[in-house]
């Protein structure tokens, strides 16, 4: 049972660290297996670590990851927010704006916000949306091997889409 959580961890973390994977599907389900407080402690520990990796990922590397990982869309958006940067102001857009949680994580390692206040602006941010997932999960009662399948699914098509875009990205980048 815990080789099964800790893999559940690790892939709600990849969710932010590989864009577009996302791990909604398995965190419908995860609710109704162990649990709604369980269930949220776990996917908000996945959460945090994910937002934590792509926040030193981008400490370590800068804005060349970043473009390289995300639209420029995006990447507007999110220098929209950390130029205007306060900590509550990161909490909100992480809040309102869901979409583009995965690219304010990375951003905000090129801010000047600190680990410790990184960390507590995800944990407030993230708690709303998380509860009303696995909420609503556990009222759907999903089968977990079909989510689990799906997941892996959307997960093998997120890496593919980001292999896609990072060779992209470097063959541009040559010429």
């Amino acid at each position: 049972m815990i080789f099964k959580i800790i893999i559940y961890i690790i892939t709600v973390s990849l969710a932010t660290v590989i864009p577009p994977f996302v791990a909604v599907p398995l965190q419908l389900s995860v609710a109704s297996r162990y649990g709604l407080v369980w269930s949220f402690i776990f996917t908000m520990t996945g959460n945090v670590l994910g937002a934590i990796v792509a926040y030193l990922l981008a400490r370590k590397l800068g804005w060349p990851i970043i473009r390289k990982l995300f639209k420029d869309k995006q990447i507007k958006k999110a220098k929209n927010v950390v130029n205007r940067y306060t900590f509550w102001h990161i909490v909100w857009s992480r809040m309102i704006f869901a979409g583009i949680s995965d690219i304010l994580s990375y951003v905000c390692g090129l801010t000047e916000i600190t680990l410790g206040k990184f960390i507590i602006s995800t944990i407030i941010a993230d708690i709303p949306s998380t509860y009303l997932i696995l909420a609503f999960g556990n009222r759907l009662d999903l089968n977990l091997v079909f989510t689990v399948w799906m997941t892996v699914g959307i997960l093998l098509v997120s890496i593919i889409l980001m292999m896609k875009q990072l060779i992209k990205s470097l063959h541009f980048e040559k010429f």
